[in-house]
């Protein structure tokens, strides 16, 4: 049998050489001294260098009469000149073979470079090559404790550089954030970590940056390395879903399986269903199933649905994508998982090794490797290994077309499907190939499948030839590595070199050779890792010819710093302790890292590797990537990654190249000599027909799971007595990052780290590096894994919050991973926080305060839910305990449920500055609770009195509450942003170390200013919305960058993004000075009337001249200030041409009399005037809009604080305005005022009265004279007689916002102040109204009609009745039943269809709706599609409002309400909560849906 194949295989390969391409036969010269050559000396060196690195060069003196001076100079060429940058000899006795080192400069950069190499002495030369340069010197590697996170999470990056030999680079590192706009959101300048050079840093993502893949930039001696993480928002998966697809598909299949497993991150089985879809690449045809899973589920495909797909045309190499959606029972969640097999013809290949050589050396053997597994990878079984591999080989000789054919028999398959085959070729040979084919049990070979290589010769004029074989596969450090040199004649003697990293690490001669076999062995180093080159060569006397070959090793133990991890256990209970054990290099810096599974599930790539240690220390080696063949090859970056084994691809290969020359180029090596380097030329002729390469055998494919070993309830364990389970700890820590923390480890090594474990139950991964000065990085392999878990718990699924009076049903589910099933006892315990819940068999209610307890039968490895109806009694928060038990195991979980007050949220505040100056002083204030008690509801008051030393007190503490608005917009998102630079620059002005506000203030900016950029146009102007917008906004981009360049000393700001946007600005000047606005304008105030382009310019002017004040921290060049020098200058003369068109204009004043005053102004018209408007009374100055000064309203019922923004503006100029005047007892009353208007968190009501008001007021605190502090506060209640409380106030507390908490909601508040110094006292009260008072400036109707009972559908229709023609932007929030949530899908297909409707935000239980504008008397209706996710009964109204943004004292205020929702009863609501078969109802619609429903289709019949 085998000798019929053998000669079918012969016969193909004669039909098929006209094919493979012929060649002439190559003459060979005659083995004669070639002319202008002789062997006297030989050096070797490196053909690039990289700076501040030795240069190693092997010298060799083969024939000298006495010692030899060698002198290596690097030579810079520079337009033809050239200049010595480093330099070094070295005196060498003949027959030495030894090391001469060239350190590069590290101040070097990317020129033309040579090598000089010179003789003297006992020889003189002189030669001259080519260098590489590589700015290279180190490598950088980046660590970030995720590689994805959510918006508002911390980023943490360790960054570090390792030169060739693994030791740290010690300088210093810049750092740049930048998003995926690739605007710089945050920087490190000049981080230096000198002890071990590892440097690190963190940064607070803005709550809504730009989502994407943001870089860290790491630059180190101008090199610069990217790291990637990714910004997106995400829920982490609970369990992983792995798709199992067939290894291969093949034409004679009939059928085959796909397998879905499902495990959670803890490693149990999933219960669900699976949706399953098959399709074919690049096809729109797909093949869909279901079925149901219980960890594992397999289903049968049939190859007839699936060549369906491809139109029953299949083709080799087509692929199949298999993707499986597997939902959770339990709770519904949904996770995907996909997989890829692809179809052959065939399921037997034959594929060559990568390495392999296309030359062989005639006279020597040949030796290929080749591979015979499945198409997928994987071996043969042991019946196909028995079938035919039919082995042939030909060649031809000088002077002859006719081929020499040979078979080799009897090749036998091994286990591993590698064979090593060795092809003996004639010295006379001048081409040769190999064919390699399987057949199968009918004799049948399938073309495509086997290997067939084409061979040259190898040339030398003398037809002599070196062969390395190396004496095994991958090599260790630290152990000996032999070789065998074989050459085709007994040579003088051998010299070897071996070059790893870029450099020679070893070079020596075997002087004493005595036959055409030599065994070399030389003792394999660290310094040899992770691949190494060996040389070896010799000179031949006769012609001076130099004789070598070269060969690629792998060597394993590059780390000397051997670095361990693990926990001291496998598995652990949340709450438990934990030790983790690092060993390492002692006295050596050790980075930890322990991150949830859950996260790498989504995202892989942030840590530090050993692969990528080995991957970057690739980047030294100098091997070229001709003839297709690279030093990679078997063990570079296709495999390096790979987990090795001793039947992968770890083999040793030959250097390309058929000459001496060519090899020693493909090395990547320059040789100096005065003997004869052959290098002939080859035609540039393909002769090489390769079959596929062989990339390593997968890993083995998990195990099939084992059987389920559960017991039936009739098997279930019997009842025994049990002692009582200790109580639980409450499971409240669930970070993604559990550790990342920094250590040093002792004279031992060793780190322990003391934990506690997370709450999650989950797996958690921890990794390790360490960074030792003597011994570089080191890389813990594997990681440490730990379980947690424990097998039987309890969850509890509450909704955010319900309303008081709302009847809530906690849904329990019990987990049990034991290995019987149990029956277990769930109980919710009582409380006189809510009343207990029942129903009979007719769903009447029962109501107590008792213990509720269910029995459950919960299955081995699954869940069972069970439902506690509850109606809480208090307001708060109410503490819900729920304990499982059985004879066994136990487990109890504490969660706390918000119930809200009904009615429309309420607050007020009143402020008071008190200033007794260095004078004893006595003050008493009363404050009244003044509210509507008719429309109070009971129970919503909560008051609070608070009390600083600070006049910026109450804002440094309610950063992140200064306005109770939406944060949605480009100018809105500047309120994150603006504050923070006042405060910031308040305490620095003042002295005041205050490290926590001033860390918070930096993270508001930092996150500011990250998201502020996502408004950006691509002409660097911003808008509201941006690019959504169809233009840039004059006042907002003016807006933006002042308030960017006022924050550039304290944080990170691109200063380009600054210069851009005012070269955008100016563009939009005009020749008389006028600020043209191109975009909308949705601050009403700056928009109106005939003085829009006055303060629109003013507005612009003040940006500029704030600008100018930060020229320093810019460092913009000196044309750009020249540009906005006559800018400004352009826009101060148009203005001071204004003053009849806007002398009655107070607002307009406001701004124009700021801006001249910054532009220095002699013109006092405008200043004059404007005090002229001022308001005195009661000591206190302020300046207010005529058209509203007469309007009261009473602000007990004003859903925002009141006074208009607009006066907030106008009296925070006229103070900004006199401190530019130096005018600062002016100010006082001014000062005065704006403090007494501040709302109960700092703020203002809107954003632009809250930027100018705080700015104004943060640069005059920032110029008061500092007095001595002690004042004592005494506060009685009038309803709470024995009620008292004392504040004392003094230099070392003044900083501190002291709060008191008031135990009352009715009555007056008295205090008394006394002491010297001064205070800021404000009393504050949150409460809620049945109602509010309406402003007749909006009509607001909110319906909401039932889709079913688990849908509605919430229609807002909002009319503006004031008395404008048009509003600035509006809002509309909408508040959503308890239990629902927002459909973002309709609410994106909303903004879509509705052209007026910019953009929406979801916060807590709310939908916030952005319109662009409101045409007076026109409707807008809006739909929001709410779903059900909680159990919630009775519901009670939600509220809506709407109102303008930069007036949100005219709002409109509603409730509404589903009547089928509110009286719908828990039974109604959830049957199965009640003990009742489920209905139907999440597809019926509702009575109300139905009548609209035909109501519609009535209309349009009729």
């Amino acid at each position: 049998m085998r000798a019929i194949a053998a000669s079918l295989i012969v016969c193909v390969a004669l039909l098929t050489q006209g094919c493979l391409g012929q060649r002439e036969p190559l003459g060979r010269s005659e083995t004669t001294p070639e002319p202008g050559h002789s062997r006297t000396y030989i050096i070797l060196a490196p053909n690039t260098i990289h700076p501040g690195l030795p240069l190693s060069l092997s010298v060799s003196i083969l024939d000298a009469v006495s010692d030899v001076t060698v002198t290596a100079t690097i030579l810079k060429v520079q337009e033809l000149i050239e200049t010595s940058v480093a330099s070094v000899s070295g005196t060498f006795s003949s027959g030495v073979t030894e090391v001469l080192n060239l350190l590069v400069s590290g101040d070097e950069h990317g020129d033309s470079y040579k090598l000089r190499i010179e003789g003297s002495g006992g020889l003189v030369f002189s030669q001259t090559e080519e260098l590489t340069f590589s700015p290279s010197s180190f490598s950088i590697l980046v660590q970030s404790d995720k590689a994805i996170y959510k918006p508002g999470q911390t980023v943490h990056f360790r960054a570090m550089a390792i030169y060739p030999d693994l030791k740290p680079y010690m300088g210093t590192f810049d750092v740049k954030l930048k998003d995926p706009v690739g605007n710089v959101i945050q920087q490190w300048m000049g981080l230096q970590n000198t002890t071990y050079g590892v440097v690190s840093g963190e940064t607070v993502m803005s709550d809504n940056p730009v989502l994407g893949d943001w870089i860290l930039t790491v630059t180190a001696n101008n090199e610069v390395y990217d790291h990637t993480i990714t910004i997106d928002e995400y829920v982490l998966p609970k369990f992983e879903v792995i798709v199992t697809p067939p290894p291969y598909l093949v034409s004679m299949d009939t059928q085959t399986t796909f397998t879905v497993e499902a495990k959670y991150t803890y490693g149990e089985p999933v219960k669900g269903s699976v949706s399953m879809e098959i399709t074919l690449q690049y096809s729109t045809k797909r093949y869909q199933v279901e079925f149901q899973i219980d960890g594992k589920a397999e289903t049968v495909v049939t190859m007839q649905e699936l060549s369906a797909l491809s139109n029953n045309n299949l083709y080799s190499g087509n692929q199949f994508i298999c993707t499986a959606n597997v939902t959770e029972s339990l709770t519904g969640i949904t996770q995907t998982g996909t997989g890829v097999v692809s179809y052959h013809e065939k399921p037997i290949k034959v594929a060559e090794l990568p390495g392999n050589s296309d030359v062989f050396k005639p006279g020597l053997v040949y030796t290929a490797y080749v591979t015979v597994t499945h198409v997928d990878d994987s071996p043969l079984t042991d019946a196909e290994r028995q079938c035919t591999l039919v082995v042939t080989h030909q060649h031809r000789v000088e002077g002859s077309w006719d081929t020499i054919d040979a078979i080799d028999s009897d090749v036998a398959i091994p286990e591993n499907g590698i064979l090593k085959l060795d092809f003996n070729f004639p010295i006379e040979a001048n081409w040769a190939s190999i064919h390699v084919a399987y057949y199968y049990e009918n004799n049948q070979q399938y073309y495509g499948y086997e290997v067939n290589k084409n061979l040259n010769p190898a040339e030398s004029p003398s037809n002599q030839f070196l062969q390395i074989l190396a004496q095994g596969t991958s090599f260790q450090a630290g152990t000996q590595a032999s070789f065998e040199i074989r050459t085709t004649e007994i040579p003088p003697k051998l010299t070897y070199q071996i070059f790893a990293k870029g450099n020679i690490v070893l070079t020596d001669s075997i002087t004493s050779v005595l036959s055409t076999n030599t065994i070399l062995t030389i003792d394999v180093t660290s310094a040899m890792a992770p691949k190494a080159r060996l040389v070896v060569s010799y000179v031949r006397p006769d012609n001076s010819e130099l004789i070598l070959d070269s060969i690629s090793i792998s060597v394993d133990g590059a780390f000397e710093n051997e670095v361990t991890i693990g926990f001291n256990k496998d598995e652990a209970e949340p709450g438990d302790e934990i030790k983790l054990d690092v060993t390492a290099e002692r006295n050596s810096f050790v980075g930890i890292l322990a991150i949830d599974t859950s996260v790498m599930l989504l995202k892989t790539g942030n840590d530090i590797t050993q692969s990528m240690v080995v991957d970057a220390l690739g980047e030294f080696d100098t091997t070229s990537n001709d003839n297709g063949d690279t030093f990679d090859g078997g063990f570079g970056r296709p495999v390096a990654r790979r987990k090795r084994s001793a039947w992968c691809c770890w083999w040793p290969f030959p250097t390309p190249g058929n000459t001496a020359r060519k090899i020693l180029d493909s090395a990547g090596i320059l040789v100096f000599t005065d003997a004869l380097v052959y290098g002939i030329m080859t035609p540039d002729i393909t002769w090489r027909d390769d079959g596929p390469l062989f990339d390593g055998l997968p890993e083995a494919a998990p195990a099939p799971g084992a059987e389920d070993d559960s017991l039936t309830a009739g098997d279930m364990m019997p009842n025994a007595p049990n002692p009582t389970p200790p109580t639980p700890r409450v499971r409240t820590e669930f970070p993604e990052t559990w550790l990342w923390s920094d250590y040093v480890a002792g004279d031992d090594g060793r780190v322990r780290v003391s934990s506690t474990v997370p709450d999650t139950i989950t797996s958690w991964v921890a990794s390790a590096f360490s960074m030792s000065t003597q011994k570089g990085i080191g890389v813990a392999d594997p990681t440490a894994k730990v379980k947690v878990f424990r097998p039987f718990f309890v969850s509890l699924t509450l909704p955010y919050s319900v309303i008081r009076g709302e009847k809530v049903v906690l849904q329990a589910t019990v987990f049990n991973y034991l290995a019987f099933p149990v029956q277990a006892t769930v109980t919710l315990t009582g409380s006189v926080e809510f009343q207990s819940l029942s129903y009979d068999e007719n769903a009447s209610e029962k109501v107590s305060n008792a213990d509720q307890v269910q029995s459950v039968k919960v299955p081995a490895s699954g869940g069972t839910t069970v439902y506690f109806p509850i109606l809480p009694q208090k307001l708060g928060m109410v503490d819900l305990s729920v304990r499982a038990t059985t004879d066994k195991a136990a487990d109890a979980v504490v969660r706390q449920l918000l119930v809200e007050p009904e009615g429309i949220p309420t607050s007020f505040s009143e402020p008071v500055f008190i200033d007794f100056n260095t004078t004893q002083g006595r003050l008493s204030k009363d404050f009244t609770f003044g509210f509507p008690k008719d429309l109070l509801v009971a129970g919503s008051v909560r008051a609070q009195l608070t009390v600083t030393g600070d006049i910026m007190g109450p804002t440094m503490n309610g950063l992140d509450k200064l306005l109770q608005l939406p944060y949605g917009c480009g100018e809105q998102t500047m309120l994150s942003f603006a504050p923070n630079v006042f405060i910031y620059s308040y305490l620095t002005n003042t002295g005041q170390n205050n490290p926590s506000i001033m860390q918070k203030a930096k993270d508001f900016t930092t996150r500011g200013y990250q998201r502020e950029l996502t408004y950006q146009h691509d002409d660097h102007s911003f808008s509201a919305f941006g690019n959504s917008d169809p233009s840039g906004s004059s006042w907002l981009t003016a807006f933006v960058i002042k308030s960017f360049a006022s924050a550039k000393p304290f944080v990170y700001i691109d200063s380009s993004v600054v210069q851009q946007s005012i070269q955008w600005l100016i563009s939009q000047q005009t020749r008389d000075g006028i600020f043209q606005e191109p975009g909308k304008v949705i601050h009403t105030d700056m928009q109106g009337g005939v003085s829009s382009t006055v303060t629109m310019t003013a507005y612009v002017l003040i940006a500029l001249k704030e600008v100018q004040v930060q020229r320093v921290h810019l460092d913009l060049p000196q044309t750009f200030w020249d540009s906005l020098d006559r800018s400004a200058g352009l826009a101060r003369g148009y203005l001071e041409n204004q003053y009849d068109s806007i002398s009655n204009d107070v607002y307009a004043l406001s701004l124009v009399t700021y801006a001249l005053t910054l532009a220095e102004t002699s013109d006092s018209r405008f200043f004059d005037a404007f005090q002229r408007m001022a308001v005195v009374q009661d000591g206190v100055k302020h300046w207010e809009d005529p058209s509203t000064a007469g309007e009261q309203v009473d602000q007990w019922f004003c859903y925002y604080y009141s006074p208009p923004s607009a006066d907030i503006e106008m009296t925070g100029y006229a103070l900004l305005t006199h401190l530019a005047r130096n005018e600062l007892a002016e100010a006082a009353p001014v000062a005065r005022w704006l403090t007494d208007q501040r709302n109960e968190y700092g703020g203002y009501g809107s954003t632009q009265d809250t930027v100018i008001g705080l700015q104004a007021l943060s640069a005059y605190a920032s110029r008061l004279s500092s007095t001595p502090k002690n004042i004592v506060m005494d506060v009685t209640a009038t309803d709470l007689a024995d009620y008292s409380s004392r504040v004392t106030l003094n230099d070392d507390n003044s900083i501190v916002l002291q709060k008191i908490e008031l135990p009352v909601s009715s009555g007056t508040i008295q205090t008394t102040v006394s002491g010297t110094g001064s205070c800021l006292m404000q009393f504050s009260a949150f409460y809620n109204l049945a109602e509010v008072l309406v402003r007749p400036s909006f009509e607001l109707t909110v319906s909401m009609l039932d889709i079913n009972k688990n849908t509605v559908n919430i229609v807002a229709c909002g009319r503006y009745i004031g008395g404008n023609a048009v509003t600035g932007m509006a809002m509309i929030e909408i508040g959503l039943p308890s239990g629902f949530y927002a459909d973002e899908g309709a609410l994106t297909n909303e903004v879509q269809a509705k052209e007026n409707l910019q953009k929406y935000e979801l916060g807590k239980r709310t939908v916030y709706l952005y319109l662009e504008s409101l045409m007076r008397n026109t409707d807008y209706c809006f739909n929001v599609v709410a779903r059900r996710d909680k159990i919630v009964a009775n519901l009670k109204p939600s509220n809506a409002v709407i109102y303008e943004y930069y007036k949100p004292g005219d709002q409109t205020v509603v409730s509404y309400s589903s009547r089928s929702l509110s009286e719908a009863s828990v039974c109604q609501t959830c049957p199965t909560c009640c003990g009742m078969e489920p209905d139907n109802g999440g597809s019926h619609l509702t009575g109300q849906l139905l009548l609209i429903t035909m109501a519609t289709l009535l209309s349009l019949l009729y």
